[in-house]
């Protein structure tokens, strides 16, 4: 009775941070936890609506990397965006449907174009090599771990739906033209992107080069209009926010401290 009893005595909390948005797999609320974190009401609605009770979720936003609270994002004239716009390519689609896209987003002469391959080095090193004509326009990256920099310091970013990758963006205030959606998790964070007016989704009708050429036309208004909605939502400090909530539940108030001092400087 003893062992028994000293099993089922839990001395820690359980906490869920889950990082799809909207369309969640339920194995991620159907498992037992004290506590889930979510990113926004929408997706705190999904599991409140699937019989989690209201108190044991918190929408505290996604833990993005500090790095995004403490980078100062200027003020970006929606003009001077339109005369030469940035847009960082995180390829991660089919070869076929990558050399397509490339080759409309460089017809467009305007265009400052920032490719990362991630850790496929025989197409960085391709890329590299078909692609220097271009000189300064285009510059081609691996992998790397600058990616709250680079999504910071460019005007649109074109990537697949990944959680993480939908989450960073919005911490940056960097509009998001998606390329790929992989249905289920993926759909809700494409959603999401569209509901917020902080980009939109390419399809057959309309695709990337195209979305990218209405986003800075007239000036780049539509551009400033997915800006000015991503700065409302934005939450780049919700690392800060999930870490507060845990430390000083469990009142490690000096750790708490130490831990708000660190990701403030």
């Amino acid at each position: 009775m003893h062992g028994s009893n000293a099993r089922a005595r839990k001395h820690f909390r359980l906490i869920t941070v889950i990082t799809d948005s909207i369309s969640v797999c339920s194995a991620w609320y159907l498992t037992k936890s004290d506590l889930f974190i979510v990113a926004n009401e929408e997706t705190a609605e999904v599991l409140t609506r699937a019989g989690i009770a209201p108190d044991q979720v918190r929408a505290l936003g996604f833990p993005v990397s500090p790095i995004f609270a403490r980078g100062q994002t200027l003020p970006r004239e929606a003009q001077r965006v339109a005369a030469r716009p940035r847009v960082l390519y995180v390829i991660n689609t089919g070869k076929a449907r990558t050399g397509k896209t490339l080759e409309r987003l460089l017809a467009m002469n305007h265009l400052e174009i920032t490719i990362t391959t991630g850790r496929n080095e025989s197409l960085r090193a391709r890329l590299t090599h078909q692609l220097r004509e271009y000189g300064h326009r285009v510059r081609i990256l691996g992998w790397t771990d600058q990616m709250p920099q680079l999504l910071m310091s460019h005007d649109v970013l074109v990537a697949k739906a990944g959680g993480a990758m939908v989450q960073e963006a919005i911490a940056a205030c960097c509009p998001m033209i998606i390329n790929q959606v992989i249905p289920g998790q993926e759909e809700g964070n494409a959603r999401l992107i569209e509901s917020v007016g902080a980009g939109a989704v390419a399809t057959r009708q309309k695709d990337v080069a195209e979305l990218v050429q209405e986003a800075f036309a007239e000036s780049g208004k539509l551009w400033q209009q997915w800006r000015n909605n991503l700065q409302r939502v934005s939450r780049p400090d919700s690392a800060l926010r999930i870490a507060e909530m845990i430390l000083g539940g469990l009142g490690n108030h000096e750790i708490l401290a130490n831990k708000v001092e660190l990701l403030q400087t």
